[in-house]
């Protein structure tokens, strides 16, 4: 009923069940709200920890949660030709639909029930290559032009597809393609080209659900 400041480095949102908070990958929760509020509720049990100027500061921690991955790796790339350049003023296209069959391909298993309880959970794809793309059998549930930084996959909406192995793929980028980015593309490319996953991991993600008890502001 009254406005309130609050810092924190969660993601923060408003809905009409009260204030929710997310967290990736670290079950920790600390929020500084100004005013204080006298009576303060959430899903986890919540402390009270020295204020911080004006600040009242509260804690709250979820169960840590481990979720393990297996990579397996189970074709190589073929060679790839160089991309078309028949976009606008000559600029590169995306490859044609057969060349996507020369890509890299690995498996990604996740045991299953290991999203139980948790609000999501992430995949986080570290790759090299110029596309990737995540299958469920033969269904495409996600693609994304690589660029040097970690893909982050939502996994929650495809629970029913994690009870098999997800299938990743990456088209290679080869040393001559047209394509800039930060860093450039010999950062990218080993060789003539180059495809490879340098890292996987499923980060789980914690929610605090925060609503005050404390009377409504009357306002005059």
């Amino acid at each position: 009923g009254r406005p309130h400041l609050m810092l924190t480095k969660s993601e923060t949102f408003v809905d009409a069940h009260g204030l929710s908070l997310l967290s990736l990958d670290d079950p920790n929760f600390k929020i500084a709200i100004y005013p204080a509020l006298s009576a303060l509720k959430g899903n986890l049990p919540i402390k009270k920890a020295a204020p911080d100027g004006l600040f009242q500061v509260y804690e709250a921690a979820a169960k840590s949660r481990s979720i393990p991955v297996t990579l397996t790796k189970i074709r190589d790339a073929r060679p790839v030709p160089p991309l078309a350049m028949t976009g606008p003023g000559g600029t590169a296209v995306e490859p044609a639909p057969e060349v996507f069959g020369r890509s890299a391909a690995w498996t990604i298993a996740i045991p299953a029930g290991a999203l139980s309880g948790l609000d999501d959970a992430f995949l986080r794809i570290k790759a090299r290559g110029d596309v990737a793309r995540l299958f469920a059998g033969m269904k495409m549930i996600d693609d994304q032009f690589l660029n040097g930084s970690t893909w982050d996959v939502g996994l929650k909406r495809f629970t029913g597809e994690l009870k098999s192995p997800l299938m990743f793929t990456v088209l290679p980028m080869r040393k001559d393609a047209a394509i800039y980015l930060d860093g450039g593309v010999a950062s990218m490319v080993d060789g003539d080209q180059t495809a490879e996953v340098t890292d996987v991991s499923v980060a789980p993600q914690y929610r605090l659900n925060l609503t005050s008890a404390a009377p409504a502001h009357k306002k005059r």
